[in-house]
């Protein structure tokens, strides 16, 4: 069961890449017609809240059994295994675009607030 937990994490962050620049075009098409200064609030919030769970995204590991842990979600950056007393690294060979995915997934995720937070807020 181990090694499917890093594909379904995929299959997720490309799921959750989607809806989020859905979500950002929706919002960008929602704040066009309004004010300047509302526009640059929902700028301004929305990056700083995206740069601090990008920042975020470097940390997240999970352990799907003892002395095993995957670095990195929701695309796996590497992978640390516990032989002989220390931990052996294996990074992958597309660890950068994962970190790559892995930060753009966390600086987009204010925008699907943002867009559910403006529906609600509609009705």
């Amino acid at each position: 069961m181990a090694g499917w937990i890093p594909l379904i994490l995929s299959a997720f962050g490309l799921a959750l890449l989607c809806v989020e620049f859905w979500a950002t075009r929706l919002n960008r098409k929602t704040f066009h017609g309004l004010p300047r200064r509302t526009w640059l609030i929902y700028a301004i919030c929305t990056c700083v809240a995206g740069v601090l769970l990008a920042y975020g995204s470097l940390y997240p590991e999970y352990h799907p059994r003892p002395g095993l842990r995957y670095l990195g979600v929701p695309f796996m950056t590497g992978a640390l295994q516990f032989k002989r007393g220390r931990w052996i690294d294996y990074p992958g060979i597309l660890a950068l675009p994962a970190l790559l995915g892995n930060a753009l997934a966390a600086f987009l995720l204010p925008q699907i607030f943002v867009a559910g937070a403006r529906r609600v807020y509609r009705k």
